[in-house]
């Protein structure tokens, strides 16, 4: 199965699923306007999304919705909303747990925004402060990926 941005009007898109040769399986429709990211679990059965809400004026992103859904029974769960820009997410190699990553943009200073989700329950905790990374000049992650123990 393959998890993508389905394009929709006005410059919209949302989470569809499809078959290895491109047959259209789902299209799955959730808040939000636009498909910022969507990440795999490792074993394959949830896919993690993070959906933009943008101003129908302005174009500014002014939210941001995040999801899980189950592959298997398309079950979601939306977990505690997060406005990021330019957002990222990745799972912890044992599945259990979430980072989501992203510019935080309510500040005149950027910084990045660091929640941590517990998959089964969808308690976020946010070590932004902890995180620490903050600037008058903007700030945005590239990649973001969850390393095991050494």
């Amino acid at each position: 199965v393959i998890a993508y941005a389905e394009t929709l009007p006005e410059n919209r898109s949302n989470l569809a699923f499809a078959k290895s040769d491109g047959t259209l399986i789902r299209s799955y429709p959730l808040g939000g306007q636009v498909l910022s990211v969507l990440a795999w679990s490792p074993k394959g059965d949830i896919v993690a999304v993070h959906m933009s809400q943008r101003s129908d004026y302005a174009g500014r992103v002014t939210g941001g919705l995040k999801y899980l859904v189950n592959v298997n029974t398309y079950v979601m769960r939306q977990l505690p909303p997060q406005l990021l820009l330019y957002p990222r997410v990745t799972w912890s190699p044992d599945g259990r747990s979430l980072a989501w990553l992203g510019t935080d943009g309510q500040d005149a200073n950027t910084s990045i925004r660091l929640q941590v989700s517990d998959a089964a329950s969808g308690q976020t905790t946010d070590y932004t402060a902890t995180l620490g990374l903050s600037a008058g000049e903007f700030l945005s992650v590239n990649n973001a990926l969850w390393l095991p123990h050494p």
